[in-house]
């Protein structure tokens, strides 16, 4: 199920059409939490992708560690390492 990320609301499937940082509408948008979309422009300035997991952070919200192979990995796929 998706949901509005301003007011909570149920969105039916295919309904989100504005990006959850921005609102600007009508963009290509990426899921990167449970109902939460974001267009390229924020998810390029806002977000990485962990490497090993795959999954879309926030820069403010999980630390990214980056490795000596050049790739980058979120704070959980560091600390399952250790």
């Amino acid at each position: 199920m998706k949901f509005c990320p301003y007011c909570g609301a149920d969105l039916i499937e295919g309904a989100v059409s504005f990006c959850a940082e921005c609102g600007k509408e009508g963009m290509d948008l990426t899921m990167v939490d449970a109902g939460i979309y974001v267009c390229e422009h924020c998810l390029g300035e806002e977000y990485y992708q962990c490497d090993r997991c795959g999954e879309w952070w926030r820069y403010d919200a999980v630390e990214c560690v980056d490795l000596e192979d050049g790739s980058t990995i979120c704070q959980y796929c560091a600390d399952e390492g250790e």
